[in-house]
């Protein structure tokens, strides 16, 4: 199936050479080009896999593909019209090359995936969470291990709040300016409140009695409060998605009723108030006391649910885009290569190449070790090397995987890059799949995220990576580990999880 899908793709690519289109046309073919050589690896390594390619079982590879198709390939077909969100600097010509590099690199990534890490290391990987738990069944330490995680996740995030460091709030001026020994360790300490909600997920799954349903109803109430509070979007998403694939892999079926709500809250609800309250948080006046933006919150969630923004008025009215025309400006991810393919090397210069292999190590040394460590800023930066911005402008551009490792050496850093990803996602997926033990949940979505869909630049990627495996199993450790007797979730009970929905 994965060649007839294969020669599909040169369908395009074929109307592309015979017709000589326009700029605009060739936009789209190549987009169509590029979505389907997507769809044909992800029928190549999906083949063996159960259910729908092994996206049913959330396999991060397939899904990885899947995205990247409608991310970076559909999605781009926007730009047959320039898009009015488009940055300035992009021309359908540099977006034509854009899709044509990376559908070069796509067969790199599909040969990575398929030859993987090799069997040494997949043992190695799969071991750790036996080791670091010394039991392989699904029993945790207490009952209180997710209420616990939750308070030190709130504590830590108060604590950014109080300092000015939360996601949105505070004085951006001051996070590019500078940085604290303390600010990773409590950034680190704050994603315990979502391991605490997955944690709960699992346990609502396997046990469903009154104790576990209320546990999980306060941990999700909490995240979803702290997401809204943190006026990051990505934030929501990645709390309702991730309890969606807990169900999913837990239960054996996706939770349809939890997805079409999560998606009607996000669109409808999350979406205007967010725009809102980031307007007010941001605004003309300058920027909002933290202690301030927190308590404003639920006023600016109320009037978004009576259909009122911060003045009063209707939100319709200060709407400048439909929220279809919103999530495909956010959503599409070929921009930041069509810059970097047309202005690297030519106007910026190549990054050397040390920068990504010294990203994981540097992430190491605590700032109280080495004050003066580099702040990693690669959205802040890539806006004012690609996009003109002035540095006053306090704002993150996203950077795609293949556009940061483009910026490395061209071609070919693009090309072995993507095949060491593919490389990545096999191990993953190999080693720690929800499906076989579900503890994995804990490890599994939050790579899932930061690396095949809500996906960070490869070089952030690198840099987090050290500090995060850490945390995940020392989290892994507290929840499951330990001796002595235990709360037992058996499997007879699954079932249960039925009146989840």
């Amino acid at each position: 199936m994965w060649l007839a899908i294969a020669l599909a793709s040169l369908v395009p690519m074929i109307v592309d050479v015979i017709a000589e289109p326009s700029d605009s046309g060739r936009v789209v073919l190549r987009s169509l080009t590029f979505a389907t050589e997507c769809l044909a690896a992800l029928s190549l390594i999906g083949a063996r896999q159960p259910r729908c390619f092994g996206l049913g079982v959330f396999r991060l590879g397939p899904w990885y593909m899947l995205w990247s198709a409608f991310s970076l390939g559909l999605l781009a077909i926007a730009w047959r019209t320039p898009p009015p969100d488009a940055p300035a600097g992009i021309t359908l010509g540099g977006v034509s090359q854009a899709l044509t590099v990376a559908g070069l690199a796509v067969p790199f990534w599909a040969a990575g995936y398929l030859l993987g890490p090799g069997r040494g290391l997949v043992r190695f990987a799969a071991r750790l969470i036996p080791a670091t738990t010394h039991r392989r069944d699904v029993r945790l330490r207490s009952d209180a291990v997710p209420w616990i995680l939750c308070g030190v996740s709130i504590v830590a995030r108060l604590a950014e709040i109080l300092l000015g460091h939360y996601a949105y709030l505070g004085d951006a001026s001051q996070e590019v300016a500078q940085s604290t020994f303390y600010a990773q360790p409590i950034s680190q300490l704050s994603r315990c409140g979502l391991y605490a909600l997955l944690i709960a997920a699992v346990g609502l799954v396997r046990r469903g009695d009154a104790r576990q349903r209320l546990t999980f109803a306060v941990l999700l109430a909490v995240e979803v409060s702290f997401a809204l509070i943190s006026g990051m979007k990505g934030l929501f998403v990645t709390t309702v998605c991730g309890v969606c694939i807990t169900f999913a892999v837990a239960r054996g079926r996706v939770p349809m009723r939890w997805i079409i709500g999560g998606l009607a809250l996000f669109l409808f609800v999350v979406i205007p108030y967010n725009a809102t309250y980031r307007s007010l948080v941001r605004g003309h006046g300058g920027y909002m006391n933290p202690s301030s933006a927190v308590f404003m919150a639920p006023t600016v969630l109320r009037d978004t649910v009576v259909g009122k923004n911060g003045t009063g008025a209707s939100l319709a009215e200060g709407a400048q885009e439909s929220k279809f025309e919103y999530l495909v400006g956010r959503t599409r991810s070929v921009d930041s290569l069509a810059l970097v393919v047309e202005m690297t090397p030519g106007t910026v210069p190549y990054r050397h190449l040390g920068e990504l292999l010294m990203a994981p190590v540097l992430s190491l040394v605590p700032r109280a070790v080495w004050p003066n460590k580099p702040i990693r800023l690669t959205g802040y930066e890539f806006g004012q090397q690609y996009m003109s911005m002035s540095s006053q402008t306090y704002t993150a551009s996203a950077v795609s995987p293949q556009a940061d490792l483009y910026r490395y050496g061209g071609l070919l850093a693009l090309l072995v890059g993507m095949g060491l990803l593919g490389v990545g996602h096999r191990l993953i997926d190999e080693a720690w799949d929800p499906v076989r033990d579900v503890r994995c949940v804990v490890v599994f979505v939050p790579f899932l995220f930061s690396t095949a869909l809500l996906v960070d630049s490869v070089c952030d990627l690198l840099s987090a990576l050290p500090i995060q495996l850490a945390t995940l199993f020392l989290v892994l450790r507290f929840a499951y580990g330990g001796g002595g007797e235990s709360v037992d979730m058996p499997d007879s009970s699954a079932r249960s999880g039925d009146r989840i929905e």
